[in-house]
């Protein structure tokens, strides 16, 4: 992942988060977060998919196991079209072979910061996450 995709994929999934304002999840006062949750909410990883490549069978599965080279797609439910979708997602947040591993890790540590720290520090948590990354917080949230 180009650190220019990375300034990308981090400003969306900023902007998108502190916009929200509240975790994604399936029913009001569930534990477990969603890519896609109810009243249209989305997760960290779940902005960044189009609607045309999500399916209800992704949820449960963390980033990395989504879109990691032998992600869920192939492994989970093979299918030449799946196998295909995993290929457009990775090639859409600009997942390479050669960086998959801190490509993953900078994806899930978004996802990270949804699913597990309270919406009150979502933004200093990612304020420190661009610091630590090179990376510039998106201006006006």
């Amino acid at each position: 992942m180009t650190p220019e995709k990375k300034q990308e994929i981090f400003t969306k999934v900023a902007k998108h988060l502190l916009t929200q304002g509240q975790r994604a999840v399936a029913v009001e006062g569930s534990p477990a977060c969603r890519y896609r949750g109810m009243n249209n909410t989305k997760c960290a990883i779940g902005c960044l998919i189009p609607d045309e490549l999500y399916e209800e069978q992704m949820e449960g599965h963390s980033a990395a196991s989504l879109l990691g080279n032998s992600g869920y797609f192939p492994k989970h439910y093979y299918c030449e079209q799946n196998v295909d979708k995993n290929t457009q997602l990775r090639a859409l947040l600009g997942i390479e072979e050669k960086t998959e591993q801190a490509d993953l890790s900078f994806l899930s540590y978004m996802q990270y910061v949804h699913d597990a720290v309270h919406k009150d520090f979502w933004r200093i948590r990612l304020v420190d996450f661009a610091v630590n990354n090179r990376l510039t917080m998106p201006e006006g949230v």
